[in-house]
């Protein structure tokens, strides 16, 4: 799939996430994981070229660890 507007995915984000990446971690809801394996999954390509895709896989590697390790 084509990654049509990076902002609406990070919009996305921010609407299922909030802004605040501590209470991302903390929360590590389900809504805003899956918001975030939607971009990485739609945007990759664009998102590697900003240096941002690691940082949100580190953010659901993290989740997944903490809900099912």
């Amino acid at each position: 799939m084509d990654c049509d507007n990076l902002n609406d995915y990070i919009n996305s984000i921010k609407y299922f996430c909030g802004n605040n990446i501590t209470e991302v971690i903390y929360s590590c809801g389900h809504n805003c994981m899956m918001s975030i394996v939607d971009v990485l999954n739609n945007c990759l390509e664009e998102l590697s070229s900003i240096n941002f895709d690691k940082s949100l896989e580190n953010i659901i590697d993290f989740c997944y660890k903490k809900n099912y390790m």
